[in-house]
């Protein structure tokens, strides 16, 4: 059995964090106007204080319109996985994962493209590596892809530096591919093939039950 079906058997948790996938029905987790609320998450600037955009421009980067509507709209409409925390019987919320191009047929080989992103209150928290690779393997099992591919700002290198740390690999540059601000700029693609992520998360858990620790180590 491969590492990512055991976290799919144990529905994407790893102690205190889990990826869950969105239901609208489920009201027990994701109350009445939950996208409403995850919107305001992002908007928000570190003190949490809803004021500019807060993140939504490189969360949606190329997106022309990060209005309320549109985006809630937008996150109606796509397989959305929810990051986040557990405490007590609380589901606080960390981040979100969704896939933006899927390529493929049923029957053949597929991949997607994916966007992510954290709330303010968690950036550089211990559970973000847990709760991103959770979400990835959400990524490949459920959509049952063989590559899973990400595309940036080129000048942003937080992300970059990130998501390497799960296996990603820049394939190259492109001038002029998205809208910022009005005009086009440069993004970078990246991708991620499933047995690089599979031995990545390997890694992972061998490194969390070497060390005894409730939290897998960052990596």
């Amino acid at each position: 059995m491969s590492i990512l079906q055991a976290l799919k058997d144990d529905k994407y948790r790893w102690k205190n964090c889990q990826a869950l996938v969105y239901d609208r029905k489920d009201t027990s987790v994701f109350g009445e106007g939950f996208l409403g609320e995850l919107y305001f998450k992002f908007k928000g600037n570190r003190y949490n204080r809803r004021e500019g955009n807060g993140i939504l421009e490189t969360l949606f980067c190329g997106m022309q319109d990060v209005s309320f509507p549109a985006i809630t709209s937008y996150l109606a409409s796509v397989p959305l996985c929810i990051l986040g925390v557990w405490k007590d019987d609380k589901f606080d919320v960390a981040g979100i994962q969704f896939p933006t191009v899927r390529i493929g047929v049923p029957g053949g080989q597929k991949a997607c493209f994916a966007g992510y992103g954290f709330v303010p209150a968690y950036w550089g928290s211990t559970e973000v590596e847990v709760l991103a690779a959770l979400g990835i393997a959400v990524l490949f099992q459920e959509l049952d892809v063989i590559s899973v591919h990400g595309v940036r700002y080129a000048d942003n290198e937080l992300t970059a530096r990130f998501m390497a740390k799960f296996g990603f690999k820049d394939v190259g540059t492109l001038p002029n591919y998205m809208m910022r601000a009005g005009k086009l700029t440069a993004a970078t693609l990246s991708t991620l093939p499933r047995e690089v992520f599979e031995q990545v998360v390997e890694k992972m858990v061998l490194e969390a039950y070497r060390a005894k620790t409730d939290q897998i180590p960052a990596l």
